[in-house]
């Protein structure tokens, strides 16, 4: 047998990672924060794709930068019942479903569950907490609200006949003071009637909840997000989106919906004719709500669709106002695709900064559809899974990904090392010259 020896060539299967594409001229400049899925380290970026800062937290998926040097940061559960949560042996994080960390890496605050499988909010003295919820884990999104507060997206297994026969995984809402104190919740499935599903879904949703998505029995919404409106014209005209409202995403429903923070009433829904599997919808400053609509497959009956886009609504009208997607006068758009996760932004200059999320490729594109900005990750995070979690997969994939201004994150000059000569290695705000 001959020993194979170093070419000169590059494979094409070694995908590049780092930056791949810079326009200077066509960027909003600041930094990007993004985490690898299951990491222990959150990165901040540079323009030029350098790391300028990290975080160790908590394995994570998601972190987001609250202003001020702070990320808050989701941890993951590594038991089915999330009170036993332990990630290192130690009691620091047991139970713990979000952390806060400040520029140093310094843990400043962090929502934690009460030991009362009955009541783990400790709720029930304040806002009431019905014990038949069996709460599992707080997943995917989270919010600091403009209060102080913070909102939690989580979930618990309930029986509701009314829906299924069968065991629901049923997302609910959580507001939390600082000091972890309940405000609010809000249940999914005590809610169901309000959604304007059809009665072909309504059926297909009691027969096999989740099932047909490839995911577990009774996972029959699996929201994803959890933002809050933002003051515009179209909310002050329109209390349907009037500022603090709660936006969310069903990504097994194709559905889009707001809540009315103040009755809890769901008053608008939308996308089980136009998305597949969609991901992080969130409102602009013109009233329009931007989305990833991730493609795959999702909805009752189920829809399939082999190409990622992101997609921008009048959500008076429903009507699609601008879509990007790779290739669009190619008949086959294969080549962004992303079959789970993903996030979107709408940038000041009118940019968008978005992620082929499984792919860990973050880029910015135009209004026109011109990529400006393209970072590959190579940074990597480790999933185990499978029985008793004994097979391990390491994973380049990125969940959400954030363009922060520069103004934003504070003057870090004084972390970086000065070279043998006394000269500082990074200037204050690196890619900006």
């Amino acid at each position: 047998m001959g020993v194979g020896t170093l070419g000169t060539g590059r494979s094409v299967i070694d995908w590049p990672s780092g930056l791949t594409v810079y326009d200077r001229d066509r960027c909003y400049p600041g930094y990007t924060l993004f985490t690898p899925f299951h990491s222990p380290m959150a990165y901040l970026l540079d323009m030029n794709g350098e790391v300028v800062h990290l975080w160790m937290t908590p394995q994570t998926i998601h972190a987001k930068y609250i202003g001020n040097g702070h990320i808050l940061v989701t941890s993951l559960s590594k038991s089915i019942e999330a009170w036993f949560y332990d990630i290192t042996g130690e009691d620091t994080f047991k139970g713990v479903w979000l952390s806060e960390f400040d520029w140093a890496g310094n843990l400043v605050w962090k929502y934690k569950l009460n030991n009362d499988p009955d009541d783990p909010h400790n709720a029930r003295s304040t806002i009431g907490w019905d014990p038949k919820y069996r709460v599992i884990l707080a997943h995917h999104d989270f919010q600091r609200l403009p209060n102080g507060n913070t909102l939690i997206l989580a979930s618990a297994r309930v029986t509701n006949k009314d829906i299924s026969d069968i065991e629901l995984l049923d997302d609910y809402f959580l507001e939390v003071t600082p000091d972890g104190s309940p405000v609010w919740k809000w249940h999914a499935n005590e809610h169901y009637d309000e959604f304007t599903y059809s009665d072909e879904t309504r059926r297909l949703m009691r027969e096999a909840p989740g099932v047909h998505m490839g995911l577990s029995l009774g996972d029959y919404q699996h929201g994803n997000t959890a933002e809050i409106l933002p003051e515009t014209d179209l909310g002050k005209s329109d209390s349907r989106f009037r500022a603090g409202n709660i936006l969310g995403c069903q990504r097994n429903v194709n559905t889009i919906f707001i809540i009315d923070k103040e009755t809890g009433k769901v008053v608008w829904d939308w996308g089980r004719d136009h998305l597949v599997g969609p991901h992080h919808p969130n409102m602009l400053a013109n009233g329009n709500i931007i989305v990833y609509d991730n493609g795959g497959q999702g909805g009752y009956p189920r829809r399939t669709r082999i190409f990622t886009r992101l997609v921008e609504i009048n959500p008076v009208s429903g009507e699609i106002v601008w879509t990007y997607m790779h290739e669009p006068h190619r008949f086959y758009h294969h080549k962004f695709f992303s079959f789970s996760w993903g996030s979107v932004q709408r940038l000041p200059n009118g940019n968008t900064l978005s992620l082929d999320s499984n792919r860990g490729r973050l880029f910015e594109v135009t209004r026109e559809g011109d990529i400006v900005w393209e970072y590959v990750n190579g940074f990597l995070g480790r999933i185990n899974w499978g029985r008793n979690r004994a097979q391990t997969r390491l994973e380049t994939g990125v969940y959400r990904c954030y363009r922060i201004p520069y103004d934003a994150v504070p003057d870090f000059s004084d972390d970086f090392a000065f070279n043998y000569e006394g000269e500082a290695t990074l200037l204050r705000h690196p890619g900006m010259a």
